[in-house]
Parts: structure tokens; sequence; C-alpha cells
């Protein structure tokens, strides 16, 4: 998952994942400002050094993982494989809701320079193939006003510094106190068992004595 320098062309065989069922996670976007796209004729967007729609589209929404999921909305992915979901894991999910936001405005605002047509928003486009991975991120807890809860995905980042280990279930509470419990079971647990093909209700391996 290293960043690429800007013209890379990425090339992921999707359709091979697909016929494996492999399941697409990413812990950091997979390029940075990168697009295969042909250049425009000079203009205000060169002069910024913005030279693609995925550059547009972002340049208000630095954060991750909007470059990589800008490449993949501009060159069709989710058109051509409306099936796939990607989790994208140890974001800070208190940005998703701006970078959601950002990326459909760009889309409207500076379309004109570039004419590209999508059949969707760029924020539909998120979150109906998109899961993010929160860790200690309780401000977007409360923002289910500006983007729906059911897309995340609760993760210790163990061993990582910014984890909750070892006051996990103390941070849990505290976190989720205002979330219903359905709500608060698709978060902890059952969106990512969808998405690894796991059985939620499945008794949980006692972690080995060191």
């Amino acid at each position: 998952s290293y960043r690429l320098p800007i013209g890379t062309r990425l090339r992921i065989p999707w359709r091979k994942c697909k016929r494996a069922s492999m399941p697409r996670k990413n812990a950091w976007p997979s390029s940075e400002r990168a697009s295969a796209m042909p250049r425009r004729p000079r203009s205000a967007f060169n002069c910024a050094n913005v030279r693609s729609p995925v550059a547009a589209m972002t340049q208000h929404a630095p954060m991750a993982p909007a470059a990589t999921l800008a490449q993949m909305i501009i060159h069709g992915v989710f058109d051509r494989f409306p099936e796939i979901q990607f989790y994208f894991a140890e974001l800070n999910c208190a940005y998703i809701p701006g970078m959601l936001y950002y990326m459909d405005r760009n889309y409207h605002e500076f379309n004109d320079w570039f004419q590209v047509t999508l059949k969707k928003d760029p924020s539909e486009y998120v979150l109906q193939h998109t899961l993010f991975g929160m860790v200690r991120d309780a401000p977007v807890l409360q923002m289910g006003h500006l983007v729906p809860l059911e897309r995340f995905v609760w993760g210790s980042d163990f061993p990582h510094s910014v984890g909750t280990f070892p006051t996990s279930s103390q941070q849990i509470k505290e976190m989720f106190a205002r979330i219903d419990q359905t709500l608060r079971r698709k978060i902890l647990v059952e969106n990512i068992c969808a998405h690894l093909g796991l059985d939620p209700d499945a008794d949980i391996t006692e972690t080995p004595r060191s």
C-alpha cells in the first residue's frame, strides 16, 4: 500500500479478485493524486498543479482515502464491478463527512474543465462500495446526520500506539454510549464479518498465552 508518483498507472486484477471472492482491504491510499487520464489543455487547474479530474475532485479532500476512491470512480471500477466492496482500515474517520462533501462539490464545480460524466455522485459510489475503519474516532459517532454510521467498522489497531489496547472495553463503552445496540453490533461485529466472510455468532478463539 505504498503511494505512487503522479502519472502512475495502477493496474489491479479486479476480475481475478472477484473470481477468488477476495476481500478488498487497504490500510492507506494506494496512490497520491495519480491518474492515467490524458492531460487537458493548460488551465487554471494546471497552474495550480491540479492536472486531472482525480486531483480536481480531491483537491479539498486530501485525507485518506479520497485519492484512491476518486481514481476508481473516474475510471469506472464501480460501474464495471457493482458488487465490489472495499474496507479502508486505520482511518481518521471524523474527516469522512467532509471528504464526501468536497468530492461531490468539486465534481460539480470543476467538471466543466474535464467533461467527466458519472452515473452517480462521488459520495454515492463511496458509500455503496466502502467500509471505513475507525479506531479512536468518537466524534464520528455523533455525525450520523452527515454520514451513514452503518458503513463503519471498529478496530483496536493493536499494536499501534494510537490503538485502544489495553483499555479497549472501556473505550468502546464510552464511545458507543449513545449508539443503539443494533448499530453498535454492526460496527463492532457484523460489518467486518460480512466483508471477510466470517460467522458473527461463532465462538471467539481464545488468545494464546505467551
